[in-house]
């Protein structure tokens, strides 16, 4: 499989692992407006594969930050990532840091890993995830 597949794959399973937290979580609004900078990656991915992978990797280090946040939770070790989490939740925090791992790898050997189209690319996406991130914790959505 190329890499350029493997990193939408990776992406997908991101996405419907989101998906799926919010639906057992109850908070389905909250991880629909998470995924959406996913989803553009994915988009690029598919159109423009060295463009997209590089859209793609700081949605990958992203998750993996989160997921690592939560298990550090936990773990007694932390208190970032507070809450309570469900058995399937958990699960689906290892399959959100599994494939984030692997999309990395893979969306790294598509382009090289240092140049100036990555960082022009990396950049907007991980400002967009974070800001889709906070935006999903605004009270506004608890509404819908």
């Amino acid at each position: 499989m190329s890499n350029a597949r493997v990193v939408a794959v990776c992406l997908t399973g991101v996405v419907v692992s989101l998906i799926l937290v919010g639906i057992v979580s109850q908070t389905l609004l909250r991880h629909v407006v998470q995924i959406v900078p996913a989803l553009f990656a994915l988009w690029l991915v598919l159109r423009k594969p060295a463009v997209g992978a590089y859209a793609a990797t700081p949605i990958f280090a992203f998750w993996v930050m989160i997921m690592a946040l939560i298990w550090l939770y936990l773990l007694g070790l932390s208190g970032i990532a507070s809450g309570s989490y469900s058995a399937i939740e958990i699960i689906l925090t290892v399959v959100i840091a599994a494939c984030s791992l692997l999309g990395i790898t893979r969306s790294l050997r598509i382009g090289r890993p240092l140049s100036r189209s990555m960082a022009v690319t990396a950049i907007p996406f991980l400002a967009m995830q974070i800001v889709f991130m906070v935006a999903s914790f605004e009270n506004r959505l608890q509404s819908f």
